[in-house]
This record gives structure tokens, sequence and C-alpha cells, in this order.
């Protein structure tokens, strides 16, 4: 596959086209936000390294910062985030009724998921905000939960996130959370609730993440 990541500051943008061993997923013709293989580093592993729940960068005040958030973007705050089933509030809106087969190959998150989008994102998404085709990038408060299911049993196994605490566009406007089975989080072993794969998209332990998504996540609105 090859996709194009927009790589800049206000003053200039790099365009880079880059072959990799990664893909989307996609429901009703489009991307998934799958993609979280393909490092960039070999530092890049599942979980921090230490298993501590790294504080991260706090969040912007004010923006208009919407409800049914994690308190910040530490691992700390996401993984409570997800283990309370947040992401299930009133204003989330799951991207299907149920887990959903894959629809392209060589996703990194496996061949069972359900996608839940908050308002930013689905209003990003609808207005054409997806960060593809020289679009405009998805809005600050943009979050994607991907939960990922046992393609036999259905049992959930694991849970990627993507959370867009900034306004810019560069990798570090998203930080990636994710847990799971070999696999499922990064090519490099399976991540867990104590361990998960957590970091900044140009962090080492975000940047698996941050390689495959670049600016944006690849998901279609409900």
């Amino acid at each position: 596959m090859q996709m194009t990541l927009r790589l800049g500051t206000t003053a200039q943008a790099i365009m880079l086209t880059l072959n990799l061993a990664c893909s989307g997923e996609s429901s009703n013709g489009g991307g998934g936000t799958g993609g979280g293989g393909g490092s960039i580093t070999d530092a890049a592993s599942t979980g921090g390294a230490s298993g501590r729940a790294d504080s991260g960068a706090s969040i912007e005040a004010g923006g208009g910062r919407p409800t049914e958030l994690p308190s910040s973007d530490s691992q700390a705050d996401i993984g409570a985030f997800v283990e309370k089933r947040g992401y299930k509030g009133a204003t989330w809106i799951s991207e299907t009724a149920g887990p959903r087969e894959q629809s392209l190959i060589g996703s990194q998150h496996g061949s069972t998921v359900r996608v839940w989008e908050n308002p930013p994102l689905v209003a990003s998404l609808k207005a054409g905000r997806d960060g593809r085709d020289d679009h405009p990038y998805p809005d600050q408060w943009s979050m994607a939960v991907k939960e990922l299911y046992d393609a036999i049993s259905g049992e959930l196994v694991g849970t990627a996130v993507a959370f867009k605490t900034t306004a810019a566009s560069d990798f570090d406007a998203w930080t990636y959370y994710c847990y799971g089975p070999n696999n499922r989080c990064s090519f490099q072993g399976p991540a867990t609730l104590d361990m998960p794969l957590y970091g900044k998209g140009s962090t080492p332990t975000g940047n698996n993440c941050g390689f495959c998504h670049g600016f944006s996540i690849f998901t279609m609105p409900p």
C-alpha cells in the first residue's frame, strides 16, 4: 500500500511517499482505524519500558473541550477511561452495530473489531476533515476507540485508542494507547493492561502507531 504522509510546520510542508507494510480497515467502502504496525525504530515496543502509568503531556485548556473524554492524555487516564467503557457514553457512536470483519488485509489490529467515535471525530469525518488527499486533518479532541475481538470466541481481547489533543497537524497532536494479544498492537509481541503500547506519535512507544496513521485515523463516520 502506498500512503502519503504530510510532515510540516506552519512555514512549509514536506511530502514523503512511504511504501508501508500496513493498511487501514474499511467499513462501507472507507478505511478503518487500523495500522499499528510498521515501526520506524527498533526502540518502538509494546508499552513503556517501566510498565508505569506515564504522565504524558497535559491536555490544552479550553478549545470547547467536549464531555466524555479521558481526564488527560496520560497512560493512566486513558487506561481508566477505557476500563470504565467511557467511550460507550451517550455522545459516542459506534461505527457498526457490532464487531465486524476487517475489509482490507494487513491491518495491524486483527480481523474482528468494533470502532467507537466521539462527536468531534464524527463531525470531522463527515465534513471531509480526514487528513487524506490533501484534506484538512480531524479536529482537536477527536478520539476513536477500537475494540479488538477474538475472531473465534468473540471475546473482547484488547483495545486501541487514538486521541487528538491539540489542533496541530503533526505526530504529537495524537496520543496512542493499545493493549491486546500478540500482533494486535505491535509486531513485537503482546501488550498488556499493565504495559500497553502508549505514547505520542513521535515517541518511541507511540511511533509504531504514528508511522502508519500519520496525522489522522482511517475510519468512516457512523
